[in-house]
């Protein structure tokens, strides 16, 4: 008899050491377009892929209020930087479902967007976990004005000076136009690559934001049914040694 009770015991002790679920028959990413600048109209894709069909979706979505205006979307509400998707359905019966989520671009830089939720099936039980990230880039005009600057700047005085001078005096001039032309493309090269290293900084930072905050809320989703989980184990545990507390009573009788 004590050995049935250890090995009960050892049973439900292995199962409190089970890890939760992990869903991995489906997966999520976020489509946003390539090129944007402040003033656009842009939509925000959330795709959506499963092994099995889908019977609805639940999910958070967040962005980049200081970049982008959420406008609407026939599947969340909200604002300010967060929108709720409580119960998103298909048309029709399928393991592939896309969301679309209209933006107005108000300023430029970039723009973090990422979605976590659950996908489940006819019946609720859940049959995929989603998370995805993307990053919205609004670019402004401040090159191009930069350049024209720099023309402006330099040919004038060539051109004033030129009658006056000896014939040295012109064959200098006439190198240094050369030189300065040469210069100038080596500089914009340094200032475009200075820039994109900014902007792949930039891009990994927010990246890392969106990946902690992921984290974040799915331990926090996920504390509740460990908890649920661990209550229901321990009343088993309890049910099991009250049962076996009767048995060995009435074999004693």
């Amino acid at each position: 008899m004590r050995k049935r009770i250890a090995a009960v015991l050892t049973s439900l002790v292995s199962a409190l050491l089970i890890p939760l679920t992990v869903y991995a028959d489906g997966s999520a990413d976020i489509a946003v377009p390539d090129a944007v600048s402040a003033g656009d109209s842009i939509t925000v894709n959330v795709n959506i892929h499963c092994d099995s069909n889908i019977g609805t979706v639940s999910a958070n979505l967040s962005y980049d209020e200081t970049v982008l205006e959420f406008v609407s979307s026939d599947y969340a509400s909200g604002g300010g930087g967060e929108l709720v998707i409580p119960a998103a359905f298909p048309d029709s019966p399928t393991g592939d479902m896309t969301l679309d989520f209209s933006f107005n671009v108000i300023d430029e830089g970039e723009a973090a967007v990422s979605v976590s939720g659950y996908a489940f099936d006819a019946e609720g039980t859940i049959i995929a976990e989603l998370s995805a990230s993307n990053t919205v880039i609004a670019e402004g005009g401040d090159a191009p004005q930069t350049e024209t600057q720099t023309v402006t700047e330099t040919a004038p005085p060539e051109q004033t000076e030129a009658p006056e001078q000896t014939s040295a005096d012109t064959a200098t001039q006439q190198t240094e136009p050369a030189v300065e032309a040469v210069t100038e493309p080596a500089e914009d090269e340094a200032n475009a690559a200075a820039a994109t290293v900014k902007q792949t900084e930039s891009s990994t930072s927010s990246s890392e934001k969106s990946l902690e905050k992921e984290r974040n809320d799915l331990a926090k989703k996920l504390t509740i049914p460990l908890l649920i989980i661990l209550a229901t184990l321990i009343l088993a545990l309890v049910i099991v040694t009250m049962w076996i507390r009767k048995r060995m009573k009435s074999k004693d009788k």
